[in-house]
C-alpha cells in the first residue's frame, strides 16, 4: 500500500505597519524563549530583507583617537 505524501504546510502572507510588526515581535518576547525564538528570527530575517538599508557613512571618525602610547 502507498503512503501518503505529506503536504507542504499552508503559507500566509500578512501586510503590517512597522509598529504594527514591533507589537507582535514584543508580543511574542512575553512567551517562553523556546518556544518563540525561531519565529521571531523569522519576522526579523523577513523584515530587514525588505526595509530600506541604511546608508553608510564613509566620514572618517569626527574626533581625534587618542595615541594609546600617550
Amino acid at each position: 500500500m502507498e503512503q501518503p505524501k505529506p503536504q507542504a504546510p499552508a503559507r500566509l502572507r500578512f501586510e503590517l505597519t512597522l509598529d504594527e510588526a514591533n507589537l507582535i515581535v514584543e508580543a511574542l518576547s512575553q512567551m517562553p524563549f523556546a518556544k518563540v525564538f525561531r519565529l521571531i528570527e523569522k519576522l526579523h530575517l523577513q523584515a530587514n530583507a525588505q526595509l530600506p538599508k541604511p546608508p553608510i557613512d564613509d566620514e572618517p571618525f569626527p574626533y581625534p583617537i587618542p595615541d594609546s602610547n600617550s
